[in-house]
């Protein structure tokens, strides 16, 4: 209700004060109370349907907005989330694969086989991010390490929705990884 609703209300509110005052003026005197009373009541009941409607618009505004994680939240453990595409592929790439925030400012890729691991790889990036709009991009420090896994080769993107969030790792052999936190 920007301003679209600002270019209406002010030239209705006026329009309708002047209709208020014309009724008024053009009712007898003997029944000016009762007309003033019923305007006063209309102006009421408008005021209070203004004040439900802008209510319910702030709850509804806050129930959708997406969850604003801290740095404590997104430091942990993630896992492929075979639900977001499921079938072998994600199966393969759960039992495969594992993503660690440290607290150290640093993503862990752990290659992994029957949950053992097998190898891991790091990155390091300047500071976990907990501030953005929509979507978070992280900016690694080493930005040409030959080193490093596919997986964590570019910058996820984290995108938050109601009451959750995942990472998006962008491999060139797998396409877009979905990871949300265990």
């Amino acid at each position: 209700m920007g301003f679209g609703f600002n270019l209406l209300f002010f030239p209705m509110l006026l329009l309708s004060g002047i209709v208020c005052i014309v009724w008024f003026l053009l009712t007898p005197a003997d029944r000016r109370p009762a007309t003033l009373a019923s305007i006063a009541l209309l102006y009421a009941t408008g005021f209070i349907g203004l004040v439900v409607i802008f209510l319910l618009g702030m709850w509804n505004e806050a129930r959708h907005a997406p969850i604003q994680p801290t740095r404590a939240d997104i430091i942990g453990t993630y896992r492929i989330d075979r639900d977001m595409f499921p079938g072998l592929q994600a199966d393969w790439q759960y039992e495969h694969y594992r993503i660690l925030i440290t607290d150290q400012d640093s993503v862990v890729l752990e290659v992994l086989d029957h949950e053992k691991v097998i190898r891991r790889f790091s990155r390091a990036f300047e500071q976990v991010p907990v501030s953005g709009l929509l979507h978070y991009r992280w900016q690694f420090t080493n930005d040409a390490d030959s080193l490093t896994h596919h997986i964590i080769a570019t910058e996820p993107v984290m995108y938050r929705q109601h009451s959750s969030y995942y990472y998006v790792f962008h491999s060139r052999r797998y396409g877009n990884m979905f990871f949300r936190k265990e």
